[in-house]
């Protein structure tokens, strides 16, 4: 938000935590900058729906919408009840749905805008399967709006972070996936490439995952694109369990 604002942009803070969304409006308006705060949550659709008309009735439009809110899973997977798996699911899922279902119809109605949807390395790289669950499920929200909003030029992407931040800080994180250790975990780099993605230049930028963390960028395939490393078999005749452990098995010997 304070980067953003800081390119000119008109704000509307949102945090069910009323400190913390009066605080960012506070830091705008003191460098000079317009912002309003918003208290609603983002884990209803009506809640997403104020959200949106806070920014219509105080700004006029809505250009730029960055999901962003979550939760942390602090329980083992053994532990978790129905509703730990919920408010998870809700906070991140449903957030990034409730505040894009809003907000599309208007950046539909003035053919534009970009919607940003973060994500998170820990999507297939994390033990803590609720969380893991709701920000691959983020990607693959990313992935079916982009389609459906192209054709009315608006954009839909998603930051991949592995950003240190309130529900973070200080916890170990088993990394994967070829990503080496970033040189530091500020989230500035995170808001650098939400701020590019939210320009003019970026608009035909779209259905992609951009990776950010501390001094490094990385755009990432999605994940089922077929590339040189994957091997493609076609039988002639249909498949048996025999034929599976056949190809499979070297398959995944090559893996590792």
């Amino acid at each position: 938000a304070l980067v953003m604002a800081g390119e000119g942009a008109k704000v509307v803070a949102n945090d069910s935590l009323r400190e913390a969304a009066d605080r960012v409006v506070q830091e705008i308006s003191n460098a000079g900058g317009a912002a309003a705060a918003s208290f609603d949550g983002v884990a209803t659709l009506s809640g997403g729906d104020s959200i949106i008309k806070t920014a219509i009735n105080r700004f006029g439009r809505i250009d730029v919408l960055v999901n962003c809110a979550g939760c942390a899973q602090t329980k083992q997977n053994s532990e978790l009840t129905e509703g730990d798996w919920e408010s998870i699911v809700l906070a991140y899922l449903k957030g990034h749905f409730s505040c894009t279902q809003a907000a599309m119809p208007h950046m539909i109605g003035q053919k534009s805008g970009s919607v940003i949807n973060l994500s998170s390395h820990d999507a297939f790289f994390n033990d803590k399967i609720a969380y893991a669950s709701a920000q691959a499920g983020v990607l693959g929200f990313t992935a079916g709006y982009s389609i459906t909003s192209k054709p009315h030029n608006v954009t839909v992407n998603a930051i991949i972070v592995k950003a240190s931040n309130e529900l973070s800080r200080d916890k170990d994180r088993e990394d994967g996936g070829f990503i080496p250790d970033s040189e530091g975990s500020d989230v500035d780099p995170v808001a650098a490439v939400a701020a590019y993605l939210a320009t003019d230049e970026a608009k035909s930028i779209t259905g992609q995952y951009i990776y950010a963390a501390g001094k490094d960028i990385c755009l990432y395939s999605p994940p089922t694109t077929m590339t040189a490393d994957n091997v493609f078999v076609r039988l002639p005749t249909v498949w048996t369990s025999n034929d599976v452990r056949q190809i499979l098995t070297p398959m995944l010997a090559a893996k590792h």
